[in-house]
C-alpha cells in the first residue's frame, strides 16, 4: 500500500453552523497584502473570493477576465478572474483568482489552487493536509 507524506497538517474550523476545511492564505496583488479565511471545496473548479478582498488589494473587479458561475444550488452569477500571488504557509503560487461583484457567504479554494498541491481530506478526523507539488 502507497503511503503519503504532506508537509503541512490543519484541522477544520468552526465557520457558519459547522465545521470545514478551512484556512487563512495569503493575497498578494502588485504588492498589496490581506489574509482570508478560505475553506476547501473540492466541487469548485475555480478559487472564489469575496469582492470586499479585491477592493482592500486594489482591484477593479471588472477589468478583469469575465466567467459565468453556476452555483449547486442552480444559482447563476458573473464574476472576474485576476491573477493574484496565494500564499499558504511558506508555499506561494500565482493563479487566477474570481471575484463577484455581489458578495458571497465565503471564500472558496477550488481545484485550481489544490492542483498545485498534494491534498488529503481525514473527515472523520475534522483534518486536511497539503504538499506543494514540486
Amino acid at each position: 500500500m502507497k503511503s503519503f507524506h504532506f508537509k503541512y497538517s490543519f484541522s477544520y474550523r468552526p465557520l457558519i453552523k459547522d465545521y470545514y476545511p478551512a484556512l487563512i492564505v495569503g493575497l498578494n496583488f502588485n504588492g498589496t497584502e490581506a489574509d482570508a479565511m478560505a475553506i476547501i471545496d473540492t466541487g469548485a473548479s475555480c478559487t472564489l473570493f469575496q469582492p470586499g478582498l479585491a477592493t482592500l488589494l486594489g482591484i477593479n473587479i471588472t477589468s478583469g477576465i469575465k466567467k459565468n458561475m453556476s452555483t449547486a444550488n442552480g444559482g447563476d452569477f458573473s464574476s472576474y478572474g485576476h491573477k493574484i500571488k496565494i500564499q499558504i504557509e511558506d508555499s506561494e503560487i500565482e493563479e487566477i483568482i474570481h471575484f463577484p461583484i455581489n458578495n458571497i457567504p465565503r471564500n472558496l479554494i477550488g481545484r485550481n489552487i489544490l492542483k498545485h498541491y498534494k491534498f488529503a481530506l481525514e473527515e472523520k478526523y475534522s483534518q486536511f493536509h497539503l504538499s506543494p507539488e514540486a
